[in-house]
């Protein structure tokens, strides 16, 4: 009998300590994995929000925060989700007071460009500033540069505008 209950204390105290092992683990990996993520910063006032766009605009990108190599790569695009999120904030914010783009190379579809512009719309209502600025401009980036107050060309750039049909 006392041979039973031995047998069955190791195993309750066997599963029990692999239950706890878990989640220590667990609370390791999402600790590490937060605190590889960039932290926020603090804004100053008369601040500018820069948006690069380069290439594609993901919907939405999934953040697997088991997967610490993805997490420190920068290649990841940055997803709609996130300029909309972004610009949203900063039509809130009193501290960010226009917003800066970037546009270098862009293949995004127009109802992606459609949404970010009625976004940056929506920001300029406010009362705030949207500069656009590219080396070259295709159809598509002067199709999301034109909702801007300024529109900034490098002088040995270009602009590729066929029109719309």
């Amino acid at each position: 009998m006392n041979f039973i209950k031995t047998v069955f204390g190791s195993c309750l105290g066997f599963i029990l300590g692999s239950i706890v092992l878990f989640f220590i683990a667990l609370f390791l990996i999402l600790g590490i994995a937060l605190s590889l993520k960039n932290p926020v910063k603090d804004v100053s006032s008369s601040s500018v929000l820069k948006i690069s766009f380069t290439g594609d605009i993901p919907e939405y990108t999934e953040e697997d925060p088991f997967n610490l190599a993805e997490m420190m790569m920068e290649e990841n695009p940055t997803s709609l989700e996130t300029i909309l999120k972004a610009i949203k904030i900063a039509t809130k914010s009193d501290q960010i007071k226009a917003i800066y783009l970037d546009i270098d190379y862009l293949t995004a579809g127009y109802g992606t460009l459609s949404e970010i512009r009625d976004a940056l719309q929506h920001f300029q209502e406010t009362g705030k500033s949207v500069i656009a600025y590219s080396g070259n401009y295709s159809q598509k980036a002067y199709f999301l540069a034109s909702v801007a107050d300024v529109i900034v060309l490098n002088p040995l750039g270009s602009v590729d505008v066929k029109g719309f049909a």
